[in-house]
């Protein structure tokens, strides 16, 4: 992200930056940065066991739900309060779950940044990430149908699209992967073919929502959730592609920071207000949520259930990837954009470390 903010106009002039990364040098540089980030999606969901959903309490099911809905809620009420009438609901609603979301991934890297993962603050910082993570799927699903339908051509079949790829995966493709794990773990050999299976599909749901119209940063990791984790099966896929992930994800971050334009973005109090007020609301709202339940249903010290709030409301790359694509979508206009970068650039990094 450093590296990229400083190839960007914050340090350079703006023509500078502009003869020194032009849009068609940018472009495949961008594409690449776009399959790592796809990639790592994908291996996170591989990763991810959706079977220890089924053997979480009732609280954690509560707290993981309000963490996520509750400052929904009232961010997006703050943003009907602060912008004018003429803003799109579905404008606001974008940007209040943009904000609102819990990304699995991106919790359960920082725990293992900070090596708390086997702690009993990393066990419940993951069980109620993983939680938060089912409900942040479903609005972001709610999201692509709101957009679908906000479109001028607005058609029922993208809609049907969106749907059946999800009963197809949840379906279909998760019992067929089961299947076949337990086939492997009876002594069948894990053949390339299963590879390059999983590999097609992962690249069809790409094509598709690029296709479709739709972000093209979740369909891979609903895939990724469809694979049993562990041997034989989730672990070859993890070995082979997180190499790929690994090597092109910084790549996707420094593109990111490369579109950061400080100078030239006008910060008018019609976006800087909505924003700056909407982002105090659903921050201190989550950490209230989290530090609050923590404490009072685990009677954890006040230290570790104030480090579990942080750690839940924490923001990382899948934000930075979602802020780019409603960008990309023209959903809400670049000096937002430009205004939420710099905060989870700026301020959320270091206040986590």
């Amino acid at each position: 992200m450093q590296a990229g903010i400083i190839f960007s106009p914050v340090l350079f002039k703006s023509n500078i930056s502009k003869n020194l990364f032009t849009k068609e040098s940018l472009e495949p540089v961008g594409m690449i940065a776009v399959i790592g980030f796809q990639f790592f999606m994908f291996s996170s969901g591989v990763k991810s066991d959706v079977n220890m959903l089924k053997s979480l309490g009732r609280k954690v099911w509560s707290i993981g739900f309000l963490s996520v809905f509750l400052p929904l809620l009232l961010g997006f009420g703050a943003l009907k309060m602060t912008t004018g009438r003429e803003t799109l609901f579905f404008v606001n609603f974008a940007a209040a779950t943009s904000y609102s979301i819990t990304s699995f991934p991106v919790i359960v890297t920082l725990l293992t940044d900070l090596k708390l993962l086997n702690s009993e603050l990393g066990r419940l910082g993951l069980s109620t990430a993983q939680v938060s993570d089912v409900f942040s799927l479903f609005l972001i699903f709610f999201l692509s149908v709101l957009k679908v339908m906000s479109q001028e051509m607005y058609s029922r079949e993208n809609i049907f699209i969106i749907a059946g790829f999800i009963v197809f995966v949840a379906g279909i493709l998760k019992p067929a992967l089961h299947s076949l794990v337990k086939k492997l773990r009876n002594g069948m050999p894990l053949k390339d073919v299963y590879i390059y299976l999983i590999m097609s599909l992962f690249l069809g749901s790409v094509f598709l929502s690029h296709y479709y119209g739709q972000s093209a940063i979740f369909a891979p990791y609903i895939i990724g959730l469809a694979v049993p984790s562990g041997p034989p099966l989730g672990s070859a896929l993890v070995e082979k592609f997180e190499v790929v992930s690994g090597l092109f994800l910084p790549l996707f971050v420094t593109t990111c920071g490369m579109r950061l334009d400080l100078l030239e973005t006008k910060y008018t109090a019609e976006i800087s207000i909505p924003a700056a007020v909407s982002i105090v609301v659903i921050t201190l709202s989550k950490f209230l949520v989290c530090f609050v339940s923590h404490s009072y249903f685990w009677e954890l010290p006040k230290s570790n259930a104030a480090a579990f709030a942080l750690v839940m409301c924490s923001r990382g790359v899948v934000e930075l990837a979602f802020y780019t694509f409603l960008s990309d979508q023209q959903v809400i206009n670049h000096g937002l954009i430009n205004f939420l970068h710099t905060l989870t650039t700026i301020f959320f990094f270091p206040l986590i470390l």
